[in-house]
C-alpha cells in the first residue's frame, strides 16, 4: 500500500492510498491503481507528487517542472 501526496502549484494538497503508482514522464501522468479501480492525475506545470510506502519512507519523487503560463 502506498500513500500519494499530490502537491499542486495553486498550493492545494490531495493524499490518495493505492496499491500501484505508474508514472508517464512524457506526458506528466500518473496513474494509481487501488482496491476501487483506476484513477489518472495529469500533472500541470509546477506540480509534485510524493510516493511513500506503508513504512512512511519516500519512494518516488514526479515533478512537472515546466513553468507556470502566466
Amino acid at each position: 500500500m502506498f500513500t500519494i501526496k499530490l502537491k499542486y502549484a495553486t498550493k492545494q494538497e490531495r493524499l490518495i492510498g493505492g496499491n500501484e503508482v505508474l508514472w508517464n514522464g512524457e506526458s506528466k501522468t500518473l496513474s494509481v491503481i487501488g482496491s476501487v479501480g483506476d484513477e489518472k492525475y495529469h500533472l500541470l506545470p509546477g506540480d509534485d507528487v510524493y510516493v511513500t510506502n506503508a513504512a512512511g519512507k519516500t519512494v518516488a519523487t514526479y515533478t512537472n517542472s515546466a513553468q507556470p503560463v502566466a
